[in-house]
């Protein structure tokens, strides 16, 4: 439980004002555990007798984060050498006494989901950052129990300042007291504890990335009014919270007979994306798109298209099917991310064509994928992409691939940033 060496002021350049929220040692021994019958609890409290390691969870390869890989990120494709998981199961840990609540307390329960977007490197609880969703409300005098629910592929130790509380396991009235507790991946976890203090304490993932990317909140008081100071603290601090930047990020395929790009600059709600291909004959097609998340999964989108007509809609009549005619046209459409990381699309342009899209890749190893991609143009084509990447590190891979819309196969290599 030490957390020596944890120098909170560090965790990134922009956060490292967090005083307003009694972020810190609590030095008044306030987690002093009043109508808590603790017994002779003490910091030895927490037994590790007869403690069988046995019982450690093994966390499946299934979970790992390279099978999660999609085209247009390059985190989940990274080796990251981990082999397998291992996470404690806190059924074996036991205090040497009874932890007893007082029972005429009332009792408030919280449900908080982990959630994240590990594609696009966004955390949250309950599917929103800490800068859109601050506070959990609680009174004084309650007893507090937060279910932690972990939707994603990630461990998450959640710690709350000013507090100790109880890691509900099958020891009953002898869980253990943790400040902080480590919830596996799309693994639950119930702690709970006695609202005996005041003001505002912040709960955050420990792994401080997540914490600056949205993954904490405010445990605030109900009734406290906090000093000025303080008031004016907390409120610079959400106004300088980072999970709400913008971020660049991108693929670029350089290949022997076409290149293909994709480029995003993203916060957790909004996206500008310019993507596009071309062969060395001229022939292209590029979009500019501003796309707006209105949930995970959906989002709209509007923005322009430029290439080859062809490529792009219907031919005008007096075009012809002239495939070197170039045109600008305007579009608006939406996107859903369907189950296995399938990306659906329809756009529509201003004279009424219509295109459907699905896009999606999948490790087939974890250095080697498959990615597909199908279009159909209504009253003009249909096209397939098929591509096979083979990763040699972090950033670049070796890729293959056969085009309808060119009507060749090339390859070349592949540059993530």
């Amino acid at each position: 439980d030490d957390m020596k060496g944890m120098d909170m002021g560090d965790t990134n350049k922009k956060n490292d004002d967090m005083k307003g929220m009694n972020m810190g040692s609590a030095n008044k021994k306030s987690d002093d555990m009043k109508g808590m019958d603790m017994g002779n609890a003490n910091k030895k409290s927490t037994s590790m007798k007869g403690m069988n390691m046995k019982n450690t969870k093994k966390i499946k390869k299934g979970m790992d984060m390279k099978e999660t890989k999609t085209k247009n990120t390059d985190m989940e494709s990274m080796d990251m050498g981990l082999g397998e998981y291992y996470g404690i199961d806190y059924n074996i840990l036991k205090s040497t006494e009874p932890i007893i609540f007082p029972k005429e307390r009332p009792l408030r329960e919280v449900k908080l989901e982990l959630t994240g977007d590990m594609r696009r490197y966004i955390w949250g609880i309950n599917g929103k950052p800490v800068s859109r969703e601050s506070t959990i409300m609680i009174e004084r005098g309650e007893i507090v129990r937060f279910k932690l629910v972990n939707t994603t592929m990630m461990f998450h130790p959640m710690h709350l300042h000013g507090h100790f509380f109880r890691v509900l396991n099958s020891q009953g009235e002898y869980s253990p007291i943790k400040h902080t507790v480590n919830v596996a991946p799309m693994e639950s976890v119930t702690i709970e504890f006695l609202a005996d203090d005041e003001k505002n304490w912040f709960f955050h993932c420990h792994l401080l990335y997540h914490m600056a990317t949205g993954m904490a909140r405010i445990v605030s008081y109900g009734g406290d009014k906090p000093d000025a100071d303080i008031a004016l603290m907390t409120k610079q601090l959400m106004k300088s919270i980072d999970d709400n930047v913008f971020y660049f990020w991108g693929t670029a395929e350089l290949g022997v007979t076409n290149n293909y790009f994709n480029l995003n600059y993203s916060n957790n709600r909004n996206a500008v994306i310019l993507g596009g291909d071309a062969n060395w004959k001229g022939d292209f097609e590029i979009d500019l798109d501003y796309e707006r998340y209105l949930t995970k999964y959906f989002r709209v989108f509007g923005g322009i298209d430029a290439g080859n007509e062809l490529f792009l809609r219907k031919p005008s009549g007096d075009l012809g099917t002239n495939v070197d005619s170039k045109i600008i046209r305007p579009v608006v459409g939406i996107r859903y991310l369907l189950p296995f990381l399938i990306e659906s699309e329809v756009k529509f342009d201003s004279r009424g064509n219509v295109r459907f899209q699905l896009s999606g890749e999948q490790r087939i190893t974890r250095r080697l994928g498959l990615g597909l991609r199908g279009q159909w143009l209504i009253d003009g084509y249909t096209r397939l992409h098929v591509d096979l990447d083979y990763i040699l590190n972090k950033s670049f891979s070796l890729f293959a691939n056969y085009d309808t819309r060119y009507k060749n196969a090339g390859g070349g290599l592949s540059i993530k940033f």
